[in-house]
């Protein structure tokens, strides 16, 4: 899935893509709607192409930041139990 900022590659940890393809005819493009969202980007609707796998991607519309992002991470961390399951948090 595109980076949202043309860069490609793959969705950083804590954000979500949705991918649709609602109202449009298969015959004239190719474009697809990506609903991009996560703890640190605002809800933003952008328009990809199918051709190059959603390499590049166009914002439609965002919601506004609700705070400055620069600089902070999402991690994933796990805890490990006695018996060795792994519990993320």
């Amino acid at each position: 899935q595109g980076g949202g900022d043309g860069d490609g590659g793959a969705v950083p940890v804590g954000q979500d893509v949705s991918v649709g393809s609602h109202c449009r005819d298969s015959e004239t493009d190719n474009t697809l709607w990506l609903w991009r969202d996560g703890y640190l980007v605002p809800d933003t609707l952008e328009m990809a192409s199918a051709e190059d796998s959603c390499e590049s991607t166009e914002s439609v519309k965002s919601k506004p930041a609700m705070f400055d992002a620069d600089g902070l991470v999402v991690e994933q961390r796990f805890a490990t139990s006695k018996d060795g399951t792994r519990i993320p948090y």
